[in-house]
């Protein structure tokens, strides 16, 4: 059974959660677009010049979550947080009752080793759904 990221619920948990996650001291973030505006652009200034494209394959996804690695946004990095977020937060952590302890440390392992890849993913969604043209 895979845990459930792409429901509704967990879409809407995981945007809150990441605009909890921007600040600025220097800018007033106002509203989410600001918020959204602000890290994609300090990630563009910052971090995706010519050697991450070619580092990162043009995938930007795949750079945005080499970025969040470095701490810029205040996104949980401690293994114990990511796990309790998918237990607690997101309810993405399946039953592990019946599995084996070897068991539960590779699927603890995959959420830990997943988790900056799920935040990029669902940040640029956010982008996406901030800055369509109308």
């Amino acid at each position: 059974m895979k845990y459930p990221t792409n429901t509704k619920e967990f879409r809407n948990k995981m945007e809150s959660y990441i605009l909890d996650c921007i600040e600025s001291e220097e800018t007033e973030l106002k509203t989410p677009k600001d918020k959204v505006n602000y890290a994609y652009n300090r990630f563009l200034s910052e971090f995706w010049h010519k050697y991450e494209q070619i580092n990162h394959k043009n995938s930007i996804q795949s750079g945005f979550a080499s970025y969040l690695m470095g701490l810029p946004f205040h996104v949980d990095f401690e293994n114990y947080k990511i796990l309790e977020l998918a237990k607690n937060h997101f309810n993405s952590y399946k039953d592990v009752s019946g599995m084996t302890p070897k068991q539960i440390e590779r699927y603890e392992n995959k959420i830990i080793a997943n988790w900056f890849n799920l935040v990029s993913f669902h940040f640029l969604r956010l982008h996406t759904k901030y800055n369509q043209q109308v």
